[in-house]
């Protein structure tokens, strides 16, 4: 195994070979030794470049590019080129520019100064430590990788290349309060940024003039929660109006029927403005559409469901709307104060899925479960009878009864609601078996008329009537209206 030959100090400037000296003995070494340089470095190929140990037994005029970390007979000589010749290896640094075909990897590589980097078809295949890369336009020290063009695609390599079929890309930032983010402009004036702008919140910033924020999403990196700062929370109960689907009808109302008188109630929690107007509607969808009299629909919001702010209303069709007597046009607002009754009136035209809601943006429409709207209208009216009956029919479904009486005497019996009154309610009782206000039914051949109808407050009443001779049962519905 020979030793590395160091470079004779007279030398050729760029292969270094040695020249030979005016009146030099044995001019033929110095000959020898350059031919055997230009043998091993002109039209350059080696067998590879990732091998930090000579080999065991090399063929004479072997040539390798020493790795990194070289050892043994390569000491030192990290990335030069080394030649087996005449039983010895001699070891040349390369200079940048030199290029070396690398017969284990069928490609060419060139040195640059610092590594040597792969060329294939006249083409740099690996780019190491550049401090600049344009592609279309120029890059500078701001912006070190700049690309002017029109269309970019990022892919996956196939498993069938040799990859796994996934494509990762990371964006590094060196500390919390660093910031890494894509920022998307219009005409080089920035409207959107996303990413980890000087926190590890994950974020969504717009802009509509590239100087001023706002933060449209928060995403917090421990817990996962999601804020929208700038749009209000869809909860749950959003919607003040009660029964704007209009499916609860406990009064049993028929559609277009002219009311008595005015401020009658047709629809749960809606009533008609002026007597012997009538509202109408369609259903299809799971709600209905309504027809608004001229003198209009409206409904008393209770106060304590109010908090001072601003509302807007919302709703479909060709009506319009006023809240407490001020016109609102659709997705209008209006400043409520809190704690006080809010009326909403639609007038001359059809109006759907009607919304007043907290806010300055209208949301979805709040679908409520029926059982739940059921309950919401209930505070204000309730009925003993099914729910598809009107009160004063002839019914026996649902009927209150009291079994046990004292014959001929007073008697009195409670009455509890299944939902709590806002204000002690006007109560009405019905003969089930005729119909007939201010009659209960006595069993088994009696009307009897009530004495009397006491309500101590929302949650229930006693009524008294005076029992016959002959008296087994009594039976009785209710109806009880709280309404504002």
């Amino acid at each position: 195994m020979g030793t590395a030959v160091a470079i004779a100090p007279e030398t050729t400037a760029n292969l270094k070979l040695p020249y030979i000296a005016a009146g030099q003995a044995q001019k033929h070494v110095t000959h020898n030794e350059a031919l055997r340089m230009l043998d091993a470095l002109v039209q350059l190929a080696v067998a590879d470049r990732d091998r930090s140990v000579p080999p065991a037994d090399p063929a004479e005029g072997a040539r390798h590019i020493v790795a990194a970390g070289a050892t043994g007979a390569w000491a030192g000589r990290d990335h030069h080129v080394a030649a087996f010749m005449d039983g010895g290896w001699f070891t040349f640094p390369p200079a940048p520019g030199w290029t070396a075909y690398v017969a284990g990897e069928g490609r060419l590589c060139v040195w640059t100064g610092t590594q040597w980097e792969g060329v294939e078809g006249g083409a740099a295949t690996e780019l190491h430590d550049l401090v600049g890369l344009g592609i279309g336009t120029q890059a500078d020290e701001v912006n070190a990788f700049a690309a002017r063009l029109e269309n970019a695609v990022w892919s996956a390599k196939y498993a069938g290349e040799g990859g796994s079929g996934a494509l990762r890309m990371a964006l590094n930032k060196e500390g919390p309060a660093d910031t890494v983010s894509l920022i998307f402009k219009t005409d080089w004036s920035s409207r959107a940024e996303v990413g980890l702008a000087g926190s590890d919140n994950f974020e969504i910033k717009v802009s509509a003039d590239g100087s001023l924020w706002m933060q449209a999403l928060r995403i917090d990196p421990a817990s996962g929660a999601v804020t929208l700062p700038q749009t209000r929370q869809e909860c749950g109960l959003r919607n003040l109006l009660i029964n704007a689907r209009g499916l609860v009808n406990q009064r049993g109302y028929v559609s277009g029927t002219a009311t008595a008188a005015a401020g009658r109630y047709t629809l749960d929690r809606w009533r008609v403005v002026a007597a012997g107007q009538a509202l109408s509607w369609t259903e299809a969808n799971g709600y209905r559409t309504f027809t608004a009299p001229a003198g209009g629909v409206e409904q008393v919001i209770e106060g304590l469901d109010v908090v001072a702010g601003t509302y807007v209303l919302s709703w479909t069709g060709t009506a319009s709307a006023s809240i407490n007597g001020v016109a609102v046009a659709k997705g209008g607002t209006m400043s409520l104060a809190g704690g006080a009754n809010v009326t909403v009136r639609f007038s001359g035209g059809t109006f759907a899925l009607p919304q007043l809601e907290r806010g300055a943006v209208p949301s979805a429409f709040e679908v409520r479960p029926f059982s739940q709207e059921l309950i919401m209208c209930q505070r204000y009216y309730e009925k003993s009878y099914n729910l598809e009956v009107a009160p004063g029919t002839a019914s026996q479904m649902g009927r209150r009864n009291q079994n046990t009486f004292q014959i001929a005497a007073n008697h009195r019996a409670d009455i509890p609601f299944r939902v709590i009154k806002r204000a002690a309610p006007t109560v009405t009782i019905y003969n089930p078996s005729t119909g007939a206000a201010g009659q209960v039914r006595a069993q088994p051949d009696a009307d009897i008329t009530i004495g009397g109808i006491y309500v101590p407050g929302g949650a229930g009443c006693m009524i008294d009537f005076v029992t016959t001779a002959t008296t087994q049962a009594v039976y009785w519905h209710w109806a009880a209206e709280a309404e504002l």
